[in-house]
């Protein structure tokens, strides 16, 4: 983005995350240390934050949005899976 839209961006979001990010984390063992939770969190804030910064009307938000409830849907799928009794 520009460097008006990190500036904008920086004063609304409180905690930033991107989904590169994430992907480091996974690689370099972040979460396995954090366990679920700090994967969750920072998932989560990365469409939290997309949501936060473009309005409902903008097409990010909506994907987001979208992008957010696909990955609840399988984290619960998977989820359901790994704590069978």
């Amino acid at each position: 983005g520009t460097e008006e839209e990190m500036r904008r961006n920086a004063a609304i979001v409180k905690r930033p995350m991107d989904l590169p990010t994430c992907m480091e984390r996974m690689n370099n063992g972040t979460y396995v240390r954090g366990g679920r939770k700090d994967f969750l969190r920072d998932i989560r804030s990365v469409f939290h934050n997309a949501m936060l910064f473009h309005g409902k009307d903008d097409q990010r938000y909506i994907m987001a949005l979208e992008l957010s409830d696909m990955f609840e849907e399988e984290w619960a799928a998977v989820m359901s899976l790994i704590e069978r009794p």
